[in-house]
């Protein structure tokens, strides 16, 4: 036990001895091994407005040395440090920690990062970009309304304020759509979001541009551009009634229906004896008119003194303001007379040739009417009653009417009314007429080649006319052409089957059926070729009469063929000499038979049907003497000559029936017509140079065409104003 004792106050004795000099010579090191800046991680979530920052980051490690300060360091440079203004601190220690950035300048990017401070250094997160807010709000521009001259109700909505208070709203107005001619700002008093404002001083008639606009602590903001069109401003008129005009004076009465956009300085009465310019701009003021400047007298009259009198005046109201004139529609009144007064109404025309001619009475004068009519003239354009003129009583209501026939075509016609009273003659406006034109061109040109004069054979259907065979001077061609009136087009359709001929017969029996007899080869051969074609099909076939038929006629070319009743008939021709021979064909039986001959032998002329009565004539015989004769049949047992066709020339080159008239070429190339009604041949006109060299003669939709001519193409030709 002693021993154990001594140790133990031996150790203990060590041991004091040991820190005794520790106190006095030992020094013990403070500094944490391997300490560094502290860990942050990234920013993990921010909020910013227009002037702040939100942020989150967190102080991960210490690493060694307790974090004496942390924040956020920014600039507007990357990589800032934690140094001088651009710091806001969050407090110390290692976790989470938040603070708010402000004071920063609207719609700006920053850098920002965070940042922790221990004993060893600072260290920083992960830098981030933030761009603060704009601050701005959104507007709607109203459509502008109580639009005038000069002034408009202008506005706007405030959709969004934005983040700042709003210190000012108000519409930008403009004569450009990019809000910079004629610019002004125009503010609102008004402090709701819906605003409105009056913009002035604006100009009449031109388009406006307006946009609203908003200013917050942040800047302005504005709404979308809309446009407005200003109005003149100007006054808007009444009509002008005239009561009861006199010799020489009238009484007037007019009326403002809108002031416009200011009140009126003057007002009165335009007249003339000339109609009068809705924009005129020379005023004749009246010294017995009512004038006014308040702009509430809206009614006013007048008084014209010192007319002529039986004269047509026109008149105008007027009124001006601050913006300028405005006029009424032009009326018009005549002042009396002693002589009649009268009035000429626009003359027109019917497709038959009728010339409708008419007039008013709009006064008798100081005594009854005696007479009234109609003056016309070709060459004097104030026609009177030493020229030619018609006479038409007018009816109960003062009307005057009539119908002229037999005017001539491409001609223009001077025409004005007059009446008669006791104290003399008054005349009408004249008024003119263009009269429809005798001959019309423009038609298609005939594509084919040039055919020798007359050597085709002509024939139409229904609006179409046909031309086969003819002598294009080297050669005869079985070419067949139709010529379409509706679609103004020639077109070429299948070869006549016969092979090339010229002078061929053709009879149109219906539009299924043409037959085609005769005609002359290019070796000079006569044929008796009987065939048929059909335009709707557009084929030809060879017509074949019965077995018990007898024989048909000869061999021969320039027959007259014409249908009669379900017949088909064939009259003179050329053999050896000139024809008078008459033929038919039945068709029902196909029988030939023998008719009574003509008169006289002929080959060519014309034959035409009218009424079931037959007109044939007009060739020539053996010498190539003209007969100038037609004679008429209705059943082929006897012919009746009609008049002499005297004046014509040679003999004739084509010729059609319209309207119940015959209508021929000679060769001196005049038209002549000839009314079987009447019995009266007359010459009409003469084709022009180049619609000469006569082929063919249709009609074609109840208008005549004549061709090729040296144009090569139809021409129209109309005979109710060939006069």
């Amino acid at each position: 036990m002693k021993t154990n004792r001594c140790k133990v106050w031996w150790i203990a004795g060590c041991l004091c001895g040991i820190l005794a000099g520790c106190t006095e010579d030992v020094k013990l090191d403070t500094d944490v091994k391997n300490a560094k800046a502290p860990d942050l991680t990234a920013i993990s979530r921010y909020n910013q407005t227009a002037s702040s920052v939100t942020l989150t980051a967190t102080v991960e490690n210490a690493n060694g040395y307790a974090v004496t300060e942390r924040g956020f360091c920014w600039g507007i440079t990357p990589l800032p440090v934690a140094g001088g203004n651009n710091v806001v601190t969050a407090g110390e220690g290692s976790g989470e920690f938040t603070a708010i950035i402000e004071n920063l300048h609207s719609d700006t990017k920053y850098y920002i990062r965070p940042y922790a401070k221990n004993k060893i250094d600072t260290g920083y997160g992960t830098q981030i970009e933030v761009n603060t807010n704009d601050g701005l709000g959104a507007v709607r521009t109203f459509v502008p309304y109580n639009v005038r001259a000069a002034t408009a109700v202008c506005g706007g909505i405030i959709l969004s304020a934005g983040e700042g208070n709003v210190r000012e709203r108000g519409v930008i107005v403009s004569t450009s759509s990019d809000l910079t001619a004629n610019r002004q700002e125009v503010k609102s008093v008004m402090e709701a979001d819906s605003f409105i404002c009056n913009a002035d001083n604006l100009k009449p008639s031109v388009t406006h541009y307006v946009m609203a606009y908003v200013t917050n602590t942040y800047g302005t903001f504005y709404g979308d551009t809309l446009s407005f069109l200003t109005t003149d401003g100007r006054p808007r008129m009444d009509t002008v009634q005239i009561l009861n005009p006199e010799y020489t004076s009238a009484p007037l009465f007019s009326a403002i229906l809108d002031l416009g956009d200011a009140p009126y300085i003057s007002r009165g009465f335009y007249y003339s004896e000339s109609p009068i310019p809705e924009d005129t701009t020379v005023i004749f003021r009246l010294p017995n008119l009512t004038y006014g400047s308040g702009g509430t007298d809206l009614r006013f009259v007048g008084y014209l003194n010192g007319l002529k009198s039986q004269t047509k005046y026109y008149v105008r109201s007027f009124a001006q303001n601050k913006y300028g004139w405005a006029f009424s529609p032009q009326a018009e009144f005549y002042t009396k007379s002693e002589t009649p007064t009268l009035e000429t109404r626009a003359p027109s025309y019917r497709e038959d040739g009728a010339v409708i001619l008419s007039a008013q009475i709009v006064a008798e004068g100081k005594s009854a009417l005696t007479a009234s009519g109609f003056c016309y003239s070709t060459t004097t354009q104030e026609p009177t009653l030493s020229g030619s003129h018609v006479s038409v009583s007018p009816d109960a209501t003062g009307a005057v009417r009539t119908e002229l026939s037999g005017w001539r075509g491409s001609a223009t016609y001077y025409i004005r009314a007059y009446a008669v009273n006791g104290e003399g003659i008054s005349y009408g406006e004249t008024r003119i007429l263009d009269a429809p034109r005798i001959f019309g061109g423009g038609l298609a040109t005939f594509p084919g080649g040039v055919r020798m004069q007359g050597s085709p054979a002509y024939f139409s259907v229904e609006n179409k006319g046909f031309m086969v065979g003819g002598d294009l001077g080297p050669e005869y061609t079985d070419e067949l052409w139709s010529y379409d009136a509706s679609t103004n087009k020639w077109q070429p359709l299948l070869r006549y089957l016969r092979g090339n001929v010229k002078w061929l017969t053709t009879v149109v029996y219906n539009q299924n059926a043409v037959f085609v007899l005769g005609g002359l080869r290019s070796d000079y051969t006569l044929r008796d070729d009987f065939g048929r074609y059909n335009p709707s099909t557009n084929m030809w076939y060879s017509e074949i009469p019965s077995s018990d038929s007898p024989s048909g006629p000869d061999s021969a070319f320039l027959r007259l063929g014409f249908r009669l009743g379900d017949h088909i008939c064939f009259a003179g021709g050329m053999k050896e000499e000139a024809l008078k021979e008459v033929w038919t064909y039945h068709l029902p039986t196909r029988m030939w038979a023998r008719q009574t001959d003509l008169p006289e032998e002929q080959y060519g002329g014309l034959v035409v049907n009218i009424n079931d009565t037959i007109y044939a004539g007009l060739g020539k015989n053996t010498t190539g003497v003209c007969n100038k004769t037609l004679w008429k049949s209705s059943d082929l047992t006897g012919w009746t000559p009609e008049p002499v066709a005297a004046m014509l020339s040679g003999g004739i080159l084509a010729g059609v029936t319209l309207n119940d008239k015959i209508y021929v070429i000679d060769e001196a190339y005049y038209i002549f017509e000839y009314s079987p009604a009447d019995q009266v041949w007359k010459r009409k006109s003469r084709l022009a140079e180049n619609m000469r060299d006569v082929h063919c003669m249709y009609v074609l939709n109840g208008m005549i065409h004549i061709g090729l001519g040296n144009i090569n193409s139809l021409v129209t030709y109309n005979p109710v104003w060939d006069n």
